[in-house]
C-alpha cells in the first residue's frame, strides 16, 4: 500500500498541468470576450431601434447601462487598452486591433486599421420599407479573433485579436448629462443619447434638476449667489455686487430708469451671467419667472402634492407629481445678506432670470415653513429680492 501511495505521488509531482491551465485561461478569456461581445452587439440594436440610456452606474470597474425601456446592459470590467494579442497554442501574437465603429450620416462605419480608413457597413436609421443594418460581431473560437458581418452574418471578416482585449473600456456621463461616451479599448468614442438622470420631469414645460446648483442631494442647500454673479463668495452686500458701483442705485447693468444707474434696458437674465448655462451648460439654466410662476401654481392643482419634511435637519418641501410619481425637495436655507445668514429652515429664496425694474431688486421663488410667518407657511409664492443677496438657485432643463 505504501508502495503504491509513493508511486502516486510520485506520478503527480511529474505531471505538467501547464498547457492544461493555459487551455482553460483561454477559455475563459474566450468566455469573457463572448459576453462583452454580446453586451456591445445588444447596444447597437437598442440605439438603432431610437433607445436612450436613462442611467449609468459603476461598481468596481463594472458598467451598468439603463434604457428608457427598463431593460439594462451590464459591461464587464475595464480592461487594459492596447494589450497584445496570444496565441493560445503558438507565440505571442501581434498588438490586439479592436474594430472602430462611428455614426455619421445615418449609416454606420467601421475602420479596421485604427481610424485611417473607413468603409461603410449599413444604415443605422433606416429607410422607408427597409430596416437599418448594425455591423454583426463575433468571436471566432478556432483563432480567437473578432470577426465583422456587414451582411447579416452570411459572411465574416476578421478585424483582430480578441485576446486579452476589453471591448469596452470606460463609459462616461456628459457634463449636461445629454449623453454618454463609450471608450472603446483602442481609443475609440461611441456618443450615446441618454435622458439625464439628474433632471426630473413632473409634467411641467420644463425638467427641474434634483438639486440646487452645487447641491449633491436633494436636502443639501448648494451655493449661495447674487443675482447674476457667477461665484459664490464671503460677504454679500452692495459693495461687493458685480453689477453696481459699490452702493446702492448705482446699476452698471439691467437697470431702466436713469435715476438707478445706467439704463440698458436688459430685463431678463444675460447667457454669461447665468450662473447655470455656465457651470453645467447643454439645455440647463436658471428658470424663469413663468417658470416658477408654473411650479407656485401646483400647489393647488389635485395631481400634485406638496408635503413640509425635514431630512437630516433641513425643513422643506418634496413637490410629488403624482401622474407619474416623480418628486423633487425644495430646502429652506434662508438667504445671505450685508448681516450674514438669515432665516435659515424658515424661507427658501430662488432666484429667476428676469429683474423687477419696479423694486430693483429681482423676482424670486420663495418656500415658507415657518409656521409664525404671517399664516404663509406652506405656500409657495413668487416675488422679489435684493439682487445683491445671496440665495438658491434649482436650475431648470429644457425638454
Amino acid at each position: 500500500m505504501i508502495a503504491v501511495l509513493a508511486i502516486m505521488v510520485s506520478g503527480c509531482q511529474k505531471y505538467d498541468d501547464s498547457e492544461l491551465r493555459k487551455e482553460i485561461d483561454g477559455l475563459k478569456t474566450r468566455l469573457a470576450a463572448v459576453e462583452a461581445l454580446n453586451n456591445y452587439k445588444d447596444l447597437l440594436q437598442k440605439l438603432d431601434n431610437g433607445k436612450t440610456v436613462t442611467g449609468v452606474s459603476e461598481s468596481n470597474g463594472v458598467f451598468t447601462l439603463t434604457f428608457d425601456d427598463n431593460s439594462s446592459i451590464t459591461f464587464n470590467q475595464k480592461g487594459e487598452p492596447g494589450a497584445p494579442g496570444e496565441s493560445i497554442t503558438g507565440p505571442e501574437g501581434k498588438p490586439g486591433v479592436s474594430p472602430q465603429i462611428k455614426n455619421e450620416d445615418g449609416k454606420w462605419w467601421i475602420s479596421t486599421d485604427n481610424g485611417q480608413n473607413w468603409e461603410e457597413a449599413g444604415s443605422s436609421v433606416g429607410t422607408p420599407g427597409e430596416n437599418g443594418i448594425t455591423p454583426m460581431f463575433r468571436i471566432n473560437e478556432e483563432n480567437t479573433t473578432w470577426e465583422v458581418s456587414y451582411d447579416e452574418g452570411n459572411s465574416w471578416t476578421p478585424v483582430g485579436s480578441a485576446i486579452d482585449r476589453s471591448l469596452i473600456w470606460d463609459v462616461t456621463l456628459a457634463k449636461d448629462g445629454d449623453s454618454i461616451t463609450i471608450t472603446l479599448a483602442d481609443g475609440t468614442n461611441i456618443v450615446v443619447p441618454c435622458d439625464d438622470p439628474n433632471a426630473v420631469d413632473l409634467g411641467l414645460s420644463v425638467k427641474w434638476a434634483k438639486c440646487n446648483l452645487g447641491a449633491t442631494s436633494p436636502e443639501e442647500y448648494g451655493g449661495y449667489y447674487a443675482w447674476a454673479e457667477l461665484e459664490t463668495k464671503t460677504e454679500y452686500s452692495w459693495a461687493t455686487y458685480k453689477y453696481c458701483e459699490g452702493v446702492e442705485k448705482t446699476f452698471t447693468r439691467y437697470c431702466k430708469f436713469p435715476n438707478y444707474g445706467t439704463p440698458d434696458m436688459i430685463e431678463f437674465l444675460l447667457p454669461e451671467d447665468d450662473v447655470v448655462m455656465q457651470t453645467l451648460g447643454g439645455k440647463w439654466r436658471i428658470p424663469t419667472f413663468d417658470e416658477l410662476s408654473e411650479l407656485k401654481d401646483t400647489k393647488n392643482n389635485p395631481d400634485y402634492t406638496w408635503e413640509l419634511s425635514e431630512i437630516n435637519g433641513h425643513t422643506g418641501y418634496w413637490v410629488t407629481y403624482k401622474v407619474n410619481g416623480n418628486k423633487i425637495f425644495f430646502p429652506a436655507p434662508g438667504c445671505y445678506g450685508p448681516n450674514g445668514l438669515e432665516y435659515e429652515n424658515k424661507y427658501g429664496i430662488y432666484w429667476t432670470s428676469r429683474v423687477d425694474f419696479g423694486s430693483q431688486g429681482a423676482f424670486i421663488f420663495s418656500v415658507i415653513t415657518d409656521p409664525k410667518d404671517r399664516n404663509f407657511a406652506g405656500t409657495p409664492g413668487v416675488g422679489y429680492w435684493g439682487r445683491h443677496y445671496g440665495a438658491q438657485i434649482r436650475p431648470v432643463k429644457e425638454k
